[in-house]
Parts: C-alpha cells; sequence; structure tokens
C-alpha cells in the first residue's frame, strides 16, 4: 500500500514537473519569436486606437467564452493550470523588470532597441507574453465565475483587476498622448506638439504671468587644471548666505555682502530690480598658507549682465554658479469647448486635471531665468489611466480579502 502510494506521488511529481518545463518552454518559444519579430521588422509595434480597441477587446470576450464554455478541451484546461499561470507570471515579471534596469528611450542601432527592450510595452515580445498571460487570465475568471461565493468573489475581483490593468495599460498606449505647448506672455494657443507633428487639443491656454523663485547662488573654487571644484574635504560648491564664513581648501571664504538682485555700477554692485539684474556678493578671501587676503565681488550673471569670478591664484578662480530654480509656476486661463473658463497657478507637481488630460508645468527659457516670459507645459491624455486604477482597486480587495479571509472555513 505504501509502495503504491509513494508510486503515485511520484507519478504526481512528475506530472507537475513536465507541466513547469512544458509552460516556460511554451512562454520561452513566445518570448524567442517576439524577439525575432522586433528585429526584422523596422517600424515599432503599431497598436489600435478608439474604438478599434475596445471592438477588440470585446471581441476576444465574446470568443473566450465560446471557446472557454462550448470547446473546453484539454488545450484550455493545460492553458489554466498552475504551471501555466506561473510561467506567464514569470516571464511577464522579466520583461517589466527590463523595463526598470533599461531606460526605456530608442537608441539607433543598439541591440537593447532592435530587441524591443528600450520599447518593452511596444515590442512583440511584451504583446505575445502579454495575450498569454490575459488568456490565462481569462479563463481562470470564467473557471471560478459559479458558484459565485465571497472566496470565489475575492478571487475573481483579483484575477479581473490584473486582466484590466493588463489589457488598458496595453491596449490603451495607443491612446495617450504627450504634447508639449509652449507659451510667451500674454499668448493664446490651442495647438500643442508631439515632437514637430501639431495636435489641436480641445481646449486653449492662455499665459498671463510666468514665476520662478530661486535658492541663493552657490559659489565655488574651480581648479584650472581639471575644470572642476576644487578637491577639498570641505563642501565645494557651498551655497551662499549672508556673513557666512567657509574654508575650502587653503582658502577662507567670508561673504561680506550679498545682494539678491544687482547691477554694476563701477567696481561695485548695488541692489537693483531692473531685468537682468543678477545676484552679486562681495566675498573676503584669506590664504594663511600664502598670508594673502582680499575682498572681491563677484556675479553668475544674466544673459544680459556679464558674470564675474575671483582669480585666486595662477590654478583657482572663485566663482558664482547661475541660481537654482526654488520654485516656477504659471498663471494661466483654460478655455473649455463648451464656453467655461478657468484661472488657474500652474505649479510644479501639481497638475491641472480634467476629463481625461493633465497639464503639467514643465519647463521654462533656462537660459532667461527668473525672467523668463516664456512657459513650457506638457500636456497629457490617458483615457484609460482610469480603467487602471479600477483594476488596482480591484486587485487590492480581492487580495486583501484572501488574505484575511481566505483560509477560513
Amino acid at each position: 500500500m505504501t509502495t503504491q502510494q509513494g508510486e503515485k506521488n511520484k507519478r504526481g511529481a512528475g506530472k507537475i514537473k513536465k507541466g513547469y518545463r512544458q509552460s516556460f518552454g511554451l512562454l520561452s518559444i513566445l518570448a524567442v519569436i517576439g524577439f525575432i519579430l522586433e528585429a526584422i521588422t523596422t517600424a515599432n509595434t503599431t497598436l489600435p486606437t478608439w474604438p478599434v480597441n475596445i471592438i477588440i477587446i470585446a471581441g476576444y470576450i465574446v470568443l473566450t467564452a465560446i471557446l472557454y464554455f462550448y470547446f473546453k478541451g484539454p488545450v484550455i484546461r493545460w492553458i489554466v493550470s498552475i504551471p501555466s499561470t506561473v510561467a506567464a507570471v514569470s516571464v511577464m515579471t522579466a520583461l517589466v523588470l527590463f523595463m526598470g534596469f533599461i531606460p526605456q528611450e530608442d537608441v539607433p542601432g543598439s541591440l537593447a532597441t532592435q530587441l524591443g527592450l528600450t520599447h518593452v510595452t511596444r515590442s512583440y515580445p511584451y504583446l505575445l507574453i502579454a495575450l498569454y498571460l490575459v488568456t490565462v487570465l481569462t479563463f481562470a475568471i470564467y473557471k471560478r465565475a459559479y458558484p459565485l461565493t465571497l472566496k470565489n468573489g475575492a478571487f475573481l475581483l483579483n484575477h479581473a483587476g490584473l486582466w484590466l490593468v493588463i489589457v488598458t495599460a496595453s491596449l490603451g498606449t495607443a491612446d495617450l498622448k504627450r504634447l508639449n505647448m509652449t507659451l510667451t506672455e500674454g499668448e493664446k494657443k490651442q495647438v500643442a506638439f508631439s515632437g514637430e507633428t501639431p495636435y489641436k487639443v480641445p481646449f486653449s491656454i492662455k499665459l498671463h504671468d510666468f514665476q520662478l523663485e530661486e535658492y541663493n547662488p552657490k559659489m565655488a573654487i574651480y581648479d584650472h587644471a581639471t575644470g572642476k571644484p576644487l578637491e577639498a574635504k570641505q563642501t565645494n560648491p557651498i551655497r551662499i548666505q549672508p556673513g557666512m564664513e567657509h574654508q575650502i581648501g587653503p582658502w577662507k571664504l567670508k561673504v561680506e555682502k550679498f545682494l539678491p538682485s544687482a547691477v554694476s555700477k563701477g567696481d561695485k554692485y548695488v541692489e537693483s530690480q531692473m531685468r537682468g539684474a543678477a545676484p552679486a556678493a562681495l566675498i573676503q578671501v584669506t590664504n594663511r598658507e600664502k598670508n594673502v587676503t582680499g575682498s572681491r565681488w563677484v556675479t553668475s550673471g544674466t544673459q544680459w549682465m556679464g558674470s564675474k569670478n575671483f582669480t585666486l591664484s595662477r590654478n583657482s578662480t572663485l566663482v558664482m554658479l547661475k541660481p537654482e530654480a526654488k520654485e516656477y509656476a504659471s498663471e494661466l486661463t483654460i478655455y473649455h469647448q463648451n464656453g467655461q473658463k478657468e484661472d488657474y497657478r500652474l505649479v510644479v507637481n501639481k497638475p491641472y486635471s480634467f476629463n481625461s488630460w493633465k497639464i503639467y508645468q514643465s519647463g521654462y527659457n533656462s537660459e532667461a531665468g527668473k525672467y523668463s516670459r516664456v512657459s513650457v507645459l506638457e500636456l497629457v491624455f490617458d483615457p484609460w489611466l482610469e480603467a487602471v486604477y479600477t483594476g488596482i482597486i480591484m486587485m487590492t480587495i480581492g487580495a486583501l480579502y484572501l488574505m484575511f479571509f481566505g483560509k477560513r472555513k
């Protein structure tokens, strides 16, 4: 009896191992086919846009339902098996990891780009593996749809949520648009660009004012030999603060005067709010090794006013770096198609949202700095984003239920 049971267990274990080998073998073949297709085709995979993509999804659901409920056989039972599911999830995870380790920017002529690894979600390997995984999930959902108990409901939420995330995130990328709009103060526009391609968006934007707040600039001692900041144990560069003292190598620096906005007047600098003014600082420098002390003005300059450095020795120069942006924002009016308009202050990382659009503050004229009258906006249209979020919520609810109540009788 014991021997028979042992033989039965051994045959069962062997069958499971064979199932895993077959599943991973099939997924590996699909991935290789995908990489070959990607390598021999000259153009990226083109996904269908709305409404073709939703028609394809509906047709796929009808087709798989007919196959499962009317023609279910060994192949479908094998597809929905645990080894098949584990293999599909594992290979999909590997492709997602590629996205994390390889920058998703095409580099002409590189092997990674030719294999689709720099545009994973638009590559043949991803589409083939995603289609297989979605098929596994679809048949698993059909399998557990009846009887509809609480436990089965949690399972369905989990799997249907993952199905929704994969399908909408994959087919939805064709409808995703990332556009740029460059506005000058007082200008109103309705056309944005994807590269050099113009798109007329369903609203207009007018820029009233661009505002930029800067940090105090930094000062640094540069080594002429290397063209880089002098190597020292102390911080170099260091942010300027009025009255501060700081040691960099053999040089002791003291900020005698700091003007956030100044213009030159002879050999000095005076405070001014006129356009083109720059931060300026009177720095006292002491080198005790050489018994040298001196004070001079330094400024980072602007587009309209030249910079000024402090030459310390044959090999070292004290410079003021360009101020860094602390926060920048655009005062906008958004004109909607229904005639409504809305005033909005658009700040970095605080986008304006309506319908399926998000408007981000993305840039400005960096040469002009705080005097920029130009604002660069990023307009993102993603009509499938809410479906993706819905899928994530479904997965979370289903997983929490199975985690806390799945083992209870």
